[in-house]
């Protein structure tokens, strides 16, 4: 929601359903199941463009942003080996990033990210990072990304030294890539949609996810 010329809220509520590959005779052997869904956290953020630098016909943006992520239902990440597949951590998160945007008269652009994530719940404090390529016409968006994540090594290893199957102290390190788009329908109403799948990991599933929603611009 823009705010201002330079200041943006986001908020985001995500629905999440993860779907795991355990056979049943696993799942009936330790009483597990396959499956966990929900509304998992609450994710609101503030953008603010300090200044804007002009390149010939193209512009660079100099942002930044503060955001807060919170579990909004009472998912578990408390269930032992059952919570490789929770919805989330479980816990909040406070987080600080720079973002920088180069963007062409004509439609593409590239953002460099970085920040730090705060987080509670005995979760690793992390190092997070994101380069996106795009292109960004009046009404049509589409973007590539590559995100990071470096969590600070005070986290434990999954059935490693330390662990005791509670899942939010684990430490885990990503690297995820992604695509998003968008698509008006008729009037403010249009389509988004996207997938990302993790590449390389510590401490996470290689899994892939998709997701589709309604957006309504006014």
């Amino acid at each position: 929601m823009g705010i201002t010329d330079r200041f943006n809220l986001v908020l985001n509520l995500p629905y999440v359903e993860t779907e795991g590959n355990a056979s049943e005779a696993t799942l009936a052997n330790n009483g597990f199941e396959n499956e966990r869904s929900g509304i998992q956290d609450v994710k609101i953020y503030a953008k603010y463009n300090f200044h804007t630098l002009n390149a010939g016909s193209s512009t660079i943006d100099l942002i930044g942003a503060i955001g807060l992520e919170t579990p909004l239902s009472d998912y578990s990440a408390d269930e032992g080996l059952q919570s490789i597949l929770a919805i989330g951590n479980e816990s909040s998160s406070f987080n600080m990033m720079g973002i920088a945007t180069f963007k062409t008269d004509f439609g593409l652009f590239a953002t460099g990210q970085a920040g730090y994530s705060f987080k509670g719940n005995s979760s690793p404090h992390a190092l997070i990072t994101e380069l996106k390529l795009g292109y960004a016409a009046s009404k049509f968006y589409v973007d590539a990304y590559v995100a990071n994540q470096l969590s600070e090594k005070d986290g434990v290893d999954i059935l490693g030294e330390g662990f005791v199957g509670f899942f939010p102290v684990v430490r885990v390190n990503y690297t995820r890539v992604g695509l998003n788009a968008y698509a008006p329908i008729t009037g403010g109403i249009g389509v988004t949609a996207g997938a990302n799948t993790y590449v390389a990991g510590r401490n996470i599933g290689k899994s892939t996810g998709f997701y589709g929603g309604l957006v309504y611009s006014f």
